[in-house]
């Protein structure tokens, strides 16, 4: 036979082409690498020179059905989403089943990403109220077994503007690393007349 060199044949030299059978020998060889680690009967149900008489109907079946098993696992190994392989943690959750208070969870932990609800700081000072919603922050992350430094975004909604110098100098007082990503915006009027409003994600390092 032809060796199989370029990517495509012409028709008229495949059919001037002889079919040669594997040497039993090599299918042998492969047989006894594939069937190394296997018990007898497993490593004869491998082996191309055993006959279909020579094989019992259990065999026969499995050496039919075995492919179309393998396949059907692989196509269901492709198709199943790996986020749903990521259980989900509730901190201060709430379910629609409870009645009362405002429908939110504090926070929520999926796989090693926490997304935290907003908090609000209030306070007689500005640097007082941006305290109380950093505490909040705060505690969430650490509820969740991260840290401040863990936190890779933050956003800051704020009543006045003018507030963004003193909320800086409490800010910076929680971190040990890296600052996350961040906005500081302008939000007019705020829940129970709280000075800020800070919501964000942390990634467990």
């Amino acid at each position: 036979a032809k060796e199989l060199g370029a990517p495509f044949l012409r028709l008229s030299e495949v059919s001037s082409m002889s079919i040669q059978p594997t040497p039993p020998e090599s299918n042998r060889q492969r047989v006894e690498i594939l069937g190394r680690s296997l018990p007898g009967p497993a490593a004869a149900f491998y082996d191309p020179a055993v006959t279909l008489a020579e094989r019992s109907p259990e065999e026969t079946s499995m050496r039919t059905t075995a492919p179309i098993a393998l396949a059907l696992l692989a196509l269901a190994a492709v198709l199943t989403p790996a986020s749903g392989q990521e259980a989900r943690q509730y901190i201060n959750g709430r379910s629609a089943s409870q009645a009362g208070g405002a429908p939110i969870s504090g926070a929520v932990l999926v796989g090693n990403t926490l997304y935290l609800s907003g908090v609000l700081g209030g306070g007689a000072t500005a640097e007082e109220a941006a305290r109380a919603a950093m505490n909040s922050i705060q505690s969430a992350v650490e509820a969740a077994g991260m840290t401040m430094d863990d936190l890779v975004q933050v956003q800051i909604f704020a009543a006045d503007l003018a507030d963004y110098g003193a909320f800086n100098t409490v800010y910076r007082t929680y971190f040990t690393r890296e600052f996350p990503a961040r906005a500081f915006l302008g939000a007019g009027s705020l829940l129970n007349n709280a000075r800020f409003e800070v919501i964000g994600i942390a990634v467990k390092r």
